[in-house]
């Protein structure tokens, strides 16, 4: 593990670059519509069901992380992108994009626009990540 000197933030292995912008959770929040908030905190309270983990907030999203990043949440104002790692990658609805990132990790990004797209499958998958990123 690997601790920024200048932003306290923590990471599985040194980086070399990343925003040393420090934000609170309610920066990503505020002005946004209700909808995207009961989305997020959907996602939270069902991520936290996985184990242990914690939030960490970034200058372009808030991250989901154990030993690592398994879910990077980005709250809009009408939508919620959220983006998790698989072992490979999959091309089907909901995901729009999809860019891999090693030998065995490939990101997703998935856009939900109601707290009810959070669904098993998306929860599937966010458990699959989770899974993936502890080793």
């Amino acid at each position: 593990m690997w601790t920024c000197p200048k932003c306290g933030r923590n990471f599985k292995i040194r980086v070399r670059g990343h925003s040393c912008v420090r934000l609170s959770l309610d920066s990503h929040l505020y002005g946004k519509s209700p909808q995207s908030i009961r989305i997020y905190h959907k996602l939270l309270t069902s991520s936290k069901k996985l184990g242990a983990m914690q939030i960490s907030v970034a200058s372009q999203a808030i991250c989901f992380k154990h030993s690592s990043t398994f879910l990077w949440v980005k709250p809009k104002n009408l939508f919620v992108d959220i983006t998790f790692y698989l072992h490979q990658q999959i091309d089907e609805f909901p995901i729009f994009k999809s860019l891999r990132q090693s030998k065995n990790r490939v990101a997703h990004a998935v856009r939900l626009e109601k707290v009810s797209e959070v669904n098993k499958q998306i929860l599937h998958w966010i458990k699959q990540s989770y899974e993936l990123t502890q080793s």
